[in-house]
């Protein structure tokens, strides 16, 4: 089935519309400025694709770290230290090497 292509603006306006046709099972494509920035989605779809999603998601997270890294090594930390941090809290230090 394809996505109903809808401008951000329109989503907006016609957020119960969204909503209703996405509960009937359908799937909206936001643009903004003509380009795809977002897709909603019925709950049932979300749940059966969430883990594949977090893996995505957690790649693209190793890949900017991994550029970041190659942009400027200095910004990497000893593993026993991120852990460190981690455990005491301070995840922000943890993730930025800050």
């Amino acid at each position: 089935m394809e996505a109903k292509r809808m401008s951000s603006d329109a989503v907006r306006q016609g957020w119960r519309d969204v909503v209703d046709g996405v509960m009937a099972g359908g799937t909206v494509l936001v643009e903004r400025y003509s380009k795809p920035v977002a897709v909603v989605i019925p709950y049932a779809d979300f749940m059966a694709v969430r883990e594949q999603l977090e893996e995505l998601q957690d790649i693209r997270l190793a890949e900017e770290s991994l550029a970041e890294y190659r942009r400027d090594p200095s910004t990497a930390m000893p593993i026993e230290e991120a852990i460190a941090l981690w455990e005491a809290g301070e995840p922000e230090e943890a993730e930025s090497g800050d």
